[in-house]
């Protein structure tokens, strides 16, 4: 049970998915272009493998993972599922299993503001807003123009994680 507490997402990572490197030069008007490649800056921590999540129901987190992305499971046990969704895995862990990996920082009680947000980057969020509709997906906001140039949409995984789909606008 050790592993899967705390050794799954390293674990699982080596399988070697390679990953672009993406850097965010300003390009100008307000925009970002997220495919420039900025290769004077070397950054060991550019390769981001796993988020995870502290959940109040794991069981209801994979079905919404399962269900929403179709993100295949890497590993499970009674306290975590930890699934891919593109070149990230999410672990998603038991909120009380928290304490262990973050001590002595405090774990973030459920329902409270949310302090990180993670995008996936989609060719028309109309399409990709109507497909969560159809899963029992709720909004939280969107779609919206923004002024960076992207339209995005939010919505919220059971933990209440937002995930943001965005769009880049011509």
């Amino acid at each position: 049970m050790e592993r899967g507490r705390q050794g799954c997402a390293s674990d699982l990572s080596r399988d070697k998915i390679a990953t672009p490197e993406v850097t965010f030069p300003n390009s100008g008007a307000g925009r970002f272009d997220i495919n420039e490649r900025d290769k004077r800056v070397s950054n060991p921590l550019n390769n981001v493998e796993a988020i995870t999540v502290f959940s109040d129901d794991v069981p209801a987190s994979r079905e919404f993972y399962t269900t929403v992305f179709a993100a295949p499971i890497l590993f499970e046990d009674e306290v975590s599922v930890a699934l891919r969704i593109g070149a990230i895995v999410i672990n998603v862990l038991a909120r009380t299993e928290a304490p262990a990996l973050v001590a002595p920082a405090p774990v973030a009680e459920s329902g409270a503001a949310a302090s990180v947000m993670l995008t996936v980057n989609v060719a028309d969020v109309d399409v990709v807003c109507s497909a969560l509709r159809e899963r029992g997906v709720d909004l939280v906001n969107g779609p919206i123009d923004r002024p960076w140039g992207r339209r995005t949409a939010v919505f919220l995984d059971p933990s209440g994680l937002p995930w943001e789909i965005a769009q880049e606008l011509g």
